[in-house]
């Protein structure tokens, strides 16, 4: 059996790439294991998981698997450690990334201050599941650095890129809009500054292209950013940002955009990435590791963040030249991109659930 943790994902409504993570392997895992699989929840109260369903206490077995998505501290699961000890069941974490520690300046302040014990508690489970190279190194890095005797293996898990339960898109010619679409959280690990200099410069140039933001505003970092976007949207620019889509939606702003853009300064996976190449859409991304995984294949252009003035001639040289997009285009149709079932498949696999 599998009992999968669902204990924030089942609240939260934001279109974060945890709760993607979380959504996709759920209902793919459930599918797939018709008669194996459980959502659980942590119960605060009585400190151990319970069934979502009939919240009553799950009965665990030596052959059963626990696994979570979720990002939570010791401190957040009072008596979660006594529970893990005493379950006779074995522990799985999928990891996402090794961020709050490497850059506190620009993350919520509450996952700075849990992560350290966050990441220092998967030492103590059966297996990790990582969603990049470049997070397994990092999560490593860690480990040895606390100088800890003993930690699972760590197995990396492709992440899906189908967005929602729609057929692959596949375009023979490149779209004919001019419009750019950038999907993610606003705040400054995003990099939409740098993003909105560039347009902002494209535009004085009296390059004709539209730019979409897609995401919540992150409170503590985002304000100033969205700041910025609602000015240059008052000055008559051809700028938007949209706070609440649904995937549906989203869907469809991917297929009407030219191409997507995602400059991150920081990742675990990259989700949009893999989404955009879904839809048929290429992607001008940073060249940093764990996004360089899913860029590697083709249909993306790759941005050093050392250079300033980069990202502005790569966006007008795909807004202009319509070989080079006919090029990456072709590359997006002749990649074989990763499904959530194979994901799904893969820790079946992994787990040995079959």
């Amino acid at each position: 059996m599998l009992f999968f943790d669902v204990t924030k994902a089942l609240n939260h409504k934001s279109k974060s790439g945890l709760n993607r993570v979380s959504e996709r392997l759920s209902k793919e895992l459930s599918l797939a294991l018709p008669n194996k699989f459980e959502p659980i929840v942590w119960s605060k109260r009585k400190r151990e998981f319970v069934l979502v369903n009939e919240s009553s206490k799950s009965t665990f077995s030596a052959n059963d698997w626990v696994l979570t998505p979720e990002l939570f501290s010791p401190e957040e699961r009072n008596g979660f450690d006594f529970f893990r000890i005493n379950c006779p069941a074995k522990f799985a974490a999928i990891f996402h990334d090794a961020i709050p520690l490497k850059y506190p300046e620009i993350t919520w302040p509450h996952s700075v201050e849990r992560h350290p014990s966050y990441m220092k508690l998967l030492a103590n489970f059966d297996l990790v599941l990582s969603v990049s190279k470049a997070s397994r190194v990092d999560l490593l890095g860690y480990w040895n650095w606390l100088k800890a005797s003993e930690y699972p293996e760590i197995k990396v898990l492709q992440l899906g890129s189908n967005l929602i339960d729609l057929d692959r898109v596949k375009e023979k010619n490149p779209s004919a809009n001019h419009d750019i679409l950038f999907v993610a959280i606003i705040e400054p690990r995003k990099n939409q500054e740098r993003l909105l200099a560039a347009c902002e410069r494209l535009w004085e140039r009296g390059v004709d292209f539209s730019m979409t933001f897609v995401g919540r505003v992150n409170p503590h970092f985002g304000k100033p950013i969205q700041k910025k976007i609602r000015a240059l949207e008052k000055r008559g620019l051809p700028i938007c940002h949209l706070t609440k889509v649904s995937d549906s939606e989203l869907a469809v702003l991917y297929q009407k955009s030219r191409f997507t853009v995602y400059p991150s300064l920081a990742e675990g996976c990259g989700l949009p990435v893999l989404e955009s190449l879904w839809f048929g859409r290429p992607c001008v991304c940073s060249d940093i590791p764990p996004v360089r995984e899913s860029a590697e294949g083709g249909g993306c252009v790759l941005v050093s963040l050392d250079h300033s003035g980069q990202l502005e001639e790569i966006l007008y040289s795909l807004l202009a030249d319509t070989d080079r997009m006919k090029q990456l285009e072709t590359e997006v149709n002749d990649r074989v991109l990763p499904t959530w079932r194979e994901s799904a498949q893969s820790i079946i696999e992994i787990l040995q659930l079959v």
